[in-house]
């Protein structure tokens, strides 16, 4: 592992087939998925202010901006993918049987258009 941080911090860069110390894949790995999964779980509470948004003016900006979380998801999902660790699905699936993780700010409810905000 020394040899492999000491080429990383030699500005070395890493792709997900090169070789690398199977701690610092899964670390990578765990590092993107939780991402990927928090962007996800971010849309779906931009999802429940859609009907709910005051004008059509907003309303457009919370389309676009929950479009864009779920973007940014699966993009990251491919690339977590892309590390051979888990395939998209395997991921999918644990997030919704609650086997991984997600940022904390999503796990309290906006319960008013002044807290999606």
């Amino acid at each position: 592992m020394e040899d492999f941080e000491a080429f990383l911090d030699g500005g070395g860069l890493v792709e997900a087939d090169d070789d690398m110390p199977d701690a610092y894949r899964r670390a990578v790995f765990a590092f993107i998925e939780m991402h990927a999964n928090s962007e996800l779980m971010g849309a779906l509470t931009e999802r429940d202010w859609i009907p709910k948004t005051p004008g059509l003016r907003h309303k457009m900006a919370v389309l676009a901006k929950t479009q864009d979380e779920i973007g940014h998801g699966h993009l990251l999902y491919m690339i977590a993918a892309d590390l051979g660790v888990k395939t998209r699905t395997q991921m999918l699936e644990d997030l919704f049987a609650g086997k991984s993780r997600f940022h904390n700010v999503f796990h309290y409810r906006a319960v008013t258009w002044g807290d999606q905000v």
